[in-house]
């Protein structure tokens, strides 16, 4: 079977000024705060949160900048229709916020990749 997304890290940056893709400045709450190291992720890519009561929730990066630490990097394969699997993500986040609190990263990391990636 094919593998239909992944989560990653973005590329780990230093020495180089750009802005810090939060949680805040993604939902509008806030402008976006400088960094001059992190994670790096290009403009119109996808960040899932993987921590917090709020797990599940994606973005689309409107910018470059640096992910926030409680972000990884959500790649698409090429021929899945990304609404559509946004929309099933989006269908499965209380299940997705139940594991959160009762289990760790690397569990978590397995339960989404499991239910929404393969």
């Amino acid at each position: 079977m094919q593998m239909l997304c992944s989560l990653t890290d973005g590329k780990k940056l230093d020495g180089k000024e750009m802005p810090n893709l939060d949680v805040k400045y993604l939902r509008g709450e806030r402008d976006f705060k400088t960094l001059t190291n992190g994670r790096y992720v290009a403009a119109n890519n996808l960040l899932i949160l993987v921590d917090g009561e709020n797990s599940g929730e994606v973005f689309r990066t409107p910018i470059e900048g640096y992910q926030g630490s409680t972000f990884k990097q959500l790649h698409i394969a090429e021929n899945i229709h990304t609404d559509y699997l946004l929309h099933v993500i989006n269908l499965h986040r209380k299940r997705v916020i139940k594991v959160v609190h009762s289990s760790n990263y690397t569990l978590l990391k397995t339960y989404i990749l499991t239910i929404f990636c393969t």
